[in-house]
């Protein structure tokens, strides 16, 4: 799910964190359609499918038309009009299909959803954890000036 940036007014993005609105809101649109994933489910024998939340901060802001770096598919934006009859087909890389009113949008017409996802979801889980401090690596001078100066103490 990807939705235009510009959405989401300033005020609304003083008040959460860009990637709590990107999580909130996919968790929410998940919880949201768990019923239909469940008669897709049934429908078509689908025991392996998976609907995740991937949040990877260099894909938060993915460009209209960029190829996936692994899959043979290309990022499109479809019509949320379009979206019932939306078909795998339309990723493709020779026949792809792309709305080009993408971004055709209102400045905060998003808001309500930002705010209703993360009060109901809440922000992203891992972006509190304490970050792990690295181990700071001793420059080359200074490895050999500390060997020199242990050769020499077990020297006397």
């Amino acid at each position: 799910i990807h939705i235009h940036y510009k959405t989401f007014s300033k005020r609304v993005l003083e008040k959460i964190h860009p990637l709590d609105i990107a999580y909130s809101t996919v968790e929410y649109v998940n919880l949201k359609l768990q019923e239909k994933y469940c008669s897709i489910l049934q429908q078509h024998g689908a025991l392996k499918l998976r609907v995740e939340n991937k949040i990877d901060m260099q894909r938060v802001f993915t460009c209209p038309l960029s190829l996936h770096r692994k899959l043979k598919t290309v990022a499109v934006c479809i019509n949320p009009k379009d979206i019932r009859i939306f078909s795998p087909e339309w990723i493709r890389v020779n026949s792809f299909r792309h709305w080009t009113g993408w971004d055709n949008y209102e400045e905060g017409e998003a808001d309500s959803l930002a705010i209703k996802a993360y009060e109901v979801v809440g922000g992203y889980p891992l972006r509190h954890l304490p970050k792990v401090s690295k181990t700071r690596k001793a420059k080359l001078d200074e490895l050999i000036m500390k060997w020199i100066n242990q050769h020499q103490k077990n020297r006397r």
